[in-house]
C-alpha cells in the first residue's frame, strides 16, 4: 500500500488508524531488534494519535491530509516530546521546549510521529558509526553500514514498509544512505523547507529532506512540507515553484546533461554500468541527454568541507555546559567546566571537524580557506545555474560506492568523506537532488541513481525520476 494512498482509505473507513498503527508499531519493534535504527519508540503517543484520527472520522469531521501516515524523525529534529540528542553525549538527556516547523506540519496534517531515528552525531558522518549510542546496520547485509549521516531513517524506510522518514541533508545526508539502503532519498532547494527546529551542523548546506519508498510517496509529502516560516530567516518567500505530486505525469520532453568526466574515474564499474545502462534507455524512449563539462569537480570536498567546517565551529560554541550539555558540576571554573564539558561530550569525528574550522576561521586563514571556498561556491553555482537554462536535470551516481562494512573507513576519514563527492555540489548550489533505486551491484548491494534540478523546480526531477522509476523495470540492472 502506498503511503499517500493512507488518509483517503481512512476517511472512506476501509482502514482504522488504530488497527494500521498498532500493527505497524510490532512491525517496527521487530525490525528495530535487528537493524537497531531508533533511539526512541513512541508508541503510546501514535497509539493515542491515531485513536483521535478514529474518533474524528467516526463523527464525521475532517481529517488531515497526512492522516495516518507513520514518519520517523532524525534525532537533530526538535520535538517537544520524548528527547532531541542529536546522537551526542552531550544531548543525551536534552528535552526541546519546541518543535520544528516540520513537526508542527506533520502533526497539523494528523500525521504520526513513530519514533525517533539514530544518526552520526550531530549529521557529522556517512556511516552512522558516529552515534554516541549504537549502530545503525544495513537492512540489506548487516554487517555493512547503512549510510550518513541519516542512516536510521534510511534503514527505517528500508527495512519497514509504508513508513516515511525525515533526515538532514548538508552534504548528501539524505541521498547517501537512501542510496546504500535501496529507497528514494529527497534534498529540496535550499530555503524550500523550513530549517526552523532544526539544530544546525552547517546554516548554509543543511536542508530537512525525506526519504520513502516510491517517487510518488515523497512527492505527496514534499507538497504539504513545503511552506513559508518566517522564523526561518533562510527561506525563500514567497516560495515558488509547482506542486509535484499533481504533475508528476503532465510532462515527457526532458532534457538531460550527464557529466560522464566526474565519475567515470570514481566509481564502482556496477554503478558506472548500471547509470550507462538507465542513460542508453533513456535514449531509446527518446530522451535528449548531453554530455556536459562541470566545473571544480577536484573542489567539491574541499569547498564542502572548508565550509561545512567552519560553520560547525561557530554553531557548536554553544554548547558549553551552561544551557546546553553535560552541565559538568564538579570543577573549579568556568574555562575548567567548558573544557571537560567539550571533551567528554564530543565524539572524535565532531571534535575533527571543530578543530578544523577553528583554524580555518583563525586570524591569517580565514582569507586563505574560508572566503576562498565560498568564491568557489558562487562561480559553482553560476555555473550550474547555466547548465540548467539549457536542460531540466543533471544525471550521475548517488554514491563512488556501494555500502562499504563497519569499520572499512572509520580509521580513514579522507575516504570517508569521498563517500559526499557526488552529493556534496548540490548542496555547495542549494539545488534539489533526488536519489532512486538503480539496481543493485556486487553481492546485492542497493546503487542509486541522482538527478539534481534547478532551483525550486522540484516538480521537474520528480517528473523525471518517476518515469526512471519505471523505465528500471524494463532494465535488467
Amino acid at each position: 500500500m502506498d503511503v499517500y494512498k493512507i488518509p483517503l482509505l481512512l476517511k472512506n473507513k476501509k482502514l482504522s488508524a488504530q488497527k494500521f498503527i498498532s500493527d505497524k508499531l510490532e512491525q517496527i519493534k521487530r525490525a528495530d531488534n535487528r537493524y537497531h535504527f531508533t533511539l526512541s519508540l513512541f508508541a503510546e503517543y501514535a497509539l493515542k494519535k491515531a485513536k483521535a484520527i478514529d474518533n474524528k472520522i467516526a463523527r464525521g469531521e475532517e481529517v488531515g491530509r497526512l492522516a495516518g501516515i507513520p514518519f520517523g524523525i532524525k534525532d537533530n529534529i526538535a520535538m517537544k516530546i520524548g528527547k532531541t540528542t542529536c546522537g551526542s553525549k552531550i544531548l543525551q538527556d536534552y528535552k526541546s521546549p519546541y518543535a520544528a516547523k516540520v513537526i508542527e506540519d506533520i502533526e497539523k496534517e494528523d500525521g504520526i510521529i513513530i519514533g525517533k531515528t539514530n544518526m552520526d552525531e550531530f549529521a557529522m558522518g556517512s556511516s552512522t558509526e558516529y552515534s554516541y549510542f549504537h549502530k545503525t546496520l544495513n537492512p540489506w547485509d548487516t554487517s555493512r553500514v547503512p549510510g550518513g549521516s541519516s542512516g536510521g531513517s534510511a534503514a527505517m524506510v528500508s527495512a519497514v514498509d509504508e513508513c516515511i522518514s525525515l533526515g538532514s541533508d548538508t552534504g548528501g545526508s539524505v541521498r547517501q544512505p537512501a542510496a546504500f539502503c535501496g529507497v528514494v532519498g529527497l534534498k529540496p532547494t535550499y530555503g524550500s523547507i523550513s530549517r526552523y527546529g532544526l539544530i544546525a551542523f552547517s546554516s548554509s548546506l543543511d536542508q530537512i529532506g525525506i526519504m520513502g519508498r516510491k517517487i510518488k510517496e515523497v512527492a505527496y509529502i514534499f507538497d504539504y512540507l513545503k511552506k513559508e516560516d518566517k522564523r526561518d530567516a533562510s527561506m525563500a518567500h514567497p516560495l515558488s515553484g509547482p506542486d509535484t505530486f499533481e504533475k508528476l505525469e503532465c510532462r515527457d520532453n526532458f532534457k538531460i546533461a550527464v557529466p560522464y568526466k566526474i565519475f567515470e574515474n570514481k566509481t564502482e564499474p556496477a554503478i558506472i554500468k548500471s547509470t550507462n545502462k538507465i542513460i542508453e534507455k533513456l535514449k531509446t524512449k527518446g530522451y535528449k541527454v548531453e554530455e556536459v563539462p562541470v566545473l571544480y569537480d577536484q573542489y567539491y570536498i574541499p569547498i564542502y568541507y572548508t565550509i561545512a567546517s567552519a560553520e560547525v565551529s561557530s554553531n557548536l560554541s554553544r554548547f558549553d555546559g551552561v544551557k546546553f550539555g553535560l552541565n559538568e558540576k564538579s570543577v573549579d571554573s568556568f574555562r575548567e567546566m567548558f573544557v571537560k564539558n567539550r571533551s567528554e561530550g564530543f565524539g572524535q569525528e565532531v571534535k575533527r571537524r571543530i578543530m578544523i574550522g577553528t583554524f580555518i576561521l583563525s586570524a591569517g586563514y580565514e582569507d586563505k580557506f574560508y572566503q576562498k571556498a565560498q568564491k568557489l561556491q558562487r562561480d559553482l553555482s553560476r555555473r550550474v545555474d547555466e547548465i540548467f537554462t539549457s536542460y531540466d536535470a543533471i544525471l550521475l551516481p548517488t554514491t563512488p560506492t556501494t555500502a562499504f562494512k563497519f569499520g572499512e573507513k572509520s580509521g580513514k576519514p579522507l575516504d570517508m568523506y569521498h563517500s559526499d563527492f557526488f552529493t556534496s555540489f548540490a548542496n555547495i548550489t542549494g539545488n534539489p537532488a533526488i536519489t532512486i533505486p538503480a539496481g543493485n551491484g556486487e553481492n546485492n548491494l542497493p546503487i542509486g541513481l541522482q538527478l539534481v534540478g534547478d532551483k525550486f523546480r522540484e516538480d521537474k526531477i520528480f517528473g523525471l525520476a518517476y518515469r526512471i522509476e519505471k523505465l528500471i523495470k524494463e532494465i535488467n540492472l
